[in-house]
């Protein structure tokens, strides 16, 4: 790695160049990195990757990536969808099919490790709700594969994932509304496992998260009722959800 002096190395690293969608390991400063999975020229200063302009280079979230996955829905004409598709989301243009479910279904919700995605079914045909689970990886198009249950069966449910461990929310089967949290460890099928409980029943909301903190935002509190309600969790700690404040309305279906 470099001149030897009487016999010693000299300690010089020379200096690399990595051309890779995943970091190198074992970087010295002055190491160059393309990070192909974003578009990013590296270099490695101050003991951390940074883009060529000096700044640091933005964190990709652990259950994040290039690639944009949609399963399942409802067609206009009816009926439910059983399909999977899969865009990039870096360049503009038409999805392309994936593979297929283990079961057509709508209203479902997802969670993903950045190499495994896991999706909840929702309403199948010809039934109220269903707790099927399903699993892929999303850079390797072909058909899902059963992951396990949910400890409920609904629809309309939400979800929200540290990368580790993905954590579904509450959901609705026939006029009745769930306060159900319940967790997987991405990388290992199974069925799911109790987390706690939402502050009240939640159907048709939506929720957001980072890597250690998920929020339930809105939806069905009881049959025909909206509500402004925002609850949080620590994903990597079971227990109950906490008040985190209120939505400007009361609603559902809103995008997050």
């Amino acid at each position: 790695n470099g001149v030897n002096f009487a016999g010693s190395d000299s300690g010089i690293n020379p200096h690399t160049h990595t051309e890779s969608a995943n970091e190198p390991s074992s970087p010295n400063n002055g190491d160059t990195w393309w990070d192909s999975g974003n578009d990013i020229y590296k270099v490695y200063m101050d003991n951390a990757w940074k883009d060529w302009l000096g700044t640091s280079a933005p964190a990709v979230p652990a259950w994040g990536g290039n690639r944009g996955i949609i399963s399942g829905g409802e067609p206009s004409s009816g009926g439910r969808l059983v399909d999977i598709s899969r865009f990039d989301i870096t360049t503009a243009g038409n999805a392309v099919d994936f593979g297929d479910l283990t079961g057509a279904s709508y209203d479902g919700s997802g969670v993903s490790s950045g190499a495994r995605a896991v999706i909840q079914h929702g309403i199948p045909s010809g039934s109220t709700g269903t707790n099927t689970l399903d699993y892929f990886a999303p850079a390797t198009p072909g058909n899902a594969s059963d992951f396990g249950d949910r400890t409920v069966t609904g629809w309309n449910n939400i979800s929200v994932s540290s990368g580790a461990r993905g954590v579904f929310m509450g959901g609705g089967a026939s006029g009745s509304y769930f306060n159900t949290m319940d967790y997987i460890t991405i990388a290992s099928a199974g069925n799911a496992t109790d987390f706690g409980d939402l502050t009240n029943g939640s159907a048709g909301a939506s929720a957001t998260n980072n890597e250690t903190r998920g929020v339930r935002i809105g939806g069905f509190s009881a049959s025909n009722t909206f509500t402004n309600v925002m609850d949080y969790i620590t994903i990597g700690t079971t227990g109950n959800a906490t008040d985190f404040g209120d939505t400007l309305a009361s609603g559902i279906y809103n995008g997050s």
